[in-house]
């Protein structure tokens, strides 16, 4: 059966956000918490109803509440969601940029709603402050592609132009393994920029390409506090909560009949380091000096 929080009666549901998750991982159901906790907060929405894109009446059973915005949690319910024919607007949370404008490419889209992208990943601006406060000496960052994250290689190549700053790159396709791949990107670099894409970064593969960064000695800049565990110098990354946050601001400003942007790359964020790897690596730092520095940098004009 599809899972509902049926908090609310009658008239209640038309102002009502739901929420469409991809699964009942913890992840889908922490920021599910978060985002119905802060608009019940602010009183913004009651009775939000929640359900999973593997429950087979979902959309069914969402829409019959007649919500004024719908939250998607991930791909699979964004794609469910687009497969729908609804007009509603779309807030797509907890999912990586690339994936998001794939999403959208793919052929059988019926829903004619504005979609919205809070992204999971970090701008590389920002990336790339984080690396500089860690590392003053970086100038050439690794970088390894796969074929859901090549297509953001250019957004970080503009913002390496804007501080003179070049890339070392490994592409891994058909005809290039990702050990070779590995070693293009850490060949002359100063440091490895982690760039979320299945076929680089899995559980598979993360431990062979960290251990291969550490024997290059150069600190992995990861995208996951998972990763700082298995060896990253730092990772840098937006919690549950701060995710949330943002996806029911949002709603709250679309339920308003505000404008927001369409685009959004996470507004607050969290920094995780792993003491040893960097005194491995002779570097200083502490993670809550150095958040409180990045985003001290943000608030400059």
């Amino acid at each position: 059966m599809t899972a509902l929080c049926l908090g609310g009666m009658g008239a209640a549901w038309s102002q009502s956000v739901a929420i469409l998750g991809s699964e009942r991982a913890p992840s889908y159901v922490q920021v599910s918490d978060a985002i119905q906790s802060e608009l019940q907060r602010s009183g913004t929405a009651t009775g939000i109803p929640v359900a999973y894109a593997t429950d087979g009446d979902a959309m069914e059973v969402l829409l019959s509440k007649a919500p004024k915005v719908v939250v998607t949690l991930g791909a699979a319910a964004l794609r469910t969601l687009l497969a729908s024919d609804t007009r509603l607007p779309i807030v797509a949370a907890l999912i990586p940029r690339a994936t998001f404008e794939k999403v959208l490419r793919e052929p059988g889209r019926k829903s004619a709603g504005p979609v919205y992208g809070i992204f999971l990943d970090q701008p590389f601006g920002r990336q790339l402050d984080l690396i500089h406060l860690v590392q003053p000496d970086v100038r050439r960052v690794g970088v390894l592609w796969g074929p859901d994250s090549i297509g953001q290689r250019h957004l970080l190549q503009a913002a390496l132009a804007a501080r003179s700053w070049t890339e070392s790159a490994g592409v891994v396709g058909p005809a290039v393994p990702l050990g070779e791949a590995t070693r293009q990107a850490l060949e002359g670099a100063d440091a490895l920029l982690a760039v979320a894409d299945p076929m680089v970064f899995n559980s598979t593969t993360v431990s062979n390409v960290l251990l291969a960064s550490y024997r290059s000695k150069l600190g992995v800049f990861a995208f996951s506090p998972a990763y700082v565990k298995a060896g990253a110098l730092v990772a840098l990354y937006s919690t549950p909560v701060q995710i949330g946050a943002q996806t029911a601001d949002t709603a709250r400003v679309l339920l308003r009949g505000g404008v927001v942007g369409l685009l959004q790359y996470p507004a607050d964020f969290s920094i995780s380091v792993n003491e040893h790897v960097a005194r491995s690596l002779g570097v200083s730092v502490d993670d809550v000096g150095l958040l409180e520095r990045l985003k001290r940098m943000e608030r400059k004009p």
